[in-house]
């Protein structure tokens, strides 16, 4: 018999939306038209997913008004989304904007044979992440206890240097208490995150570590400054299958 796949999600990340529309640090990328396009690709597959994920960075300066916008964009898929806080978020407003509705933001959520798990990687007032004690007890709680037999995380800052100097020194500053907590089970198939503005797919202690561009700018690859590259935006396919494997790829999308 052959590989069941069970379901498809969708991963965006990084939309640096502003509170009136506008490109981001003089790219001449207009940050709404570009998670339009991006959501129009998606849309235009005719396959609606089970899961959006959308890992942190929504918003370049956060306001309700930018969460509400966003909320009213995804919309448009008739799908559930789950956000989570970046760096530029505001976790509370983002709560308080998504607490009605096919939006949310963090939590956990079993899918068939798969347990998702959302992690808050933000820290107020910083540009690097971290998790905090309760977080990391919770995902060693949730690891050993759930009946899924197979465990996806999610989370805005990588916890695997990317060999981008300058964005290497604000990944996830706590990733040894991280990964001490997912080698506690084979279980724990894939680490998706967000931040980088880059496409990654390594495999690190055993586990797949699986990075996406952003769905307006990305960041030049093995850089020791930031600087923009020539990508245009993109998005990731995640397709979970029963035996514990995952299919991907990163869908790009030109802009005009």
């Amino acid at each position: 018999m052959g590989v069941y796949r069970l379901m498809q999600l969708i991963q965006i990340t990084d939309m640096h939306m502003h509170r009136e529309p506008g490109e981001i640090r003089q790219s001449c990328v207009n940050t709404d038209d570009s998670l339009a396009a991006v959501l129009a690709s998606i849309k235009n597959r005719g396959q609606i997913p089970a899961l959006i994920a959308a890992t942190g960075d929504l918003a370049q300066d956060p306001h309700p008004e930018i969460y509400n916008r966003f909320g009213q964009m995804v919309s448009l898929l008739d799908a559930p989304v789950v956000t989570l806080p970046g760096n530029h978020d505001d976790r509370a407003m983002m709560s308080a904007s998504f607490s009605d509705g096919s939006v949310s933001c963090c939590g956990e959520l079993q899918l068939g044979e798969w347990q998702l798990v959302f992690l808050d990687t933000s820290v107020p007032g910083e540009v690097h992440g971290s998790l905090g004690q309760e977080q990391l007890d919770n995902l060693i709680e949730t690891i050993s206890s759930t009946s899924a037999s197979h465990i996806l995380i999610f989370m805005h800052h990588h916890p695997y240097p990317v060999g981008t100097v300058w964005l290497d020194d604000i990944g996830l500053e706590n990733s040894d208490l991280f990964w001490d907590a997912v080698g506690t089970s084979a279980r724990v198939r894939g680490v998706v995150c967000g931040h980088i503005h880059q496409q990654l797919d390594c495999i690190h202690k055993g586990i797949r570590m699986l990075g996406t561009p952003s769905t307006c700018v990305q960041f030049v690859p093995f850089s020791e400054e930031s600087d923009f590259d020539d990508r245009p935006p993109g998005y990731r396919v995640i397709e979970l299958n029963d035996d514990g494997s995952i299919d991907t790829r990163v869908e790009w999308v030109p802009l005009p």
